[in-house]
């Protein structure tokens, strides 16, 4: 789903920050870049709260799949995966 995919990229930018961090030269840099970090990862904990209320009924989610299928029965899920 939509939120599944906003979940992961937090941790793509970790990556990005945390490479740059090993490769910078400056110690006091390095302390911006791992609080930057630490700000992505609570960002990305915060979405993980909302989606798990939405999964949970809590909180309203969006409307479609990022799938966005048109069945209406089994039978047309099934042929639209063949």
């Amino acid at each position: 789903c939509k939120l599944c995919l906003y979940q992961r990229a937090p941790f793509f930018g970790v990556i990005g920050v945390m490479i740059y961090a090993l490769l910078s030269r400056r110690e006091s840099f390095k302390k911006y870049l791992i609080a930057l970090a630490a700000m992505l990862f609570f960002g990305n904990a915060a979405l993980a709260f909302y989606h798990a209320g939405v999964e949970w009924k809590f909180f309203e989610g969006p409307e479609t799949c990022s799938h966005a299928s048109e069945a209406q029965t089994l039978e047309d899920l099934k042929a639209e995966l063949d």
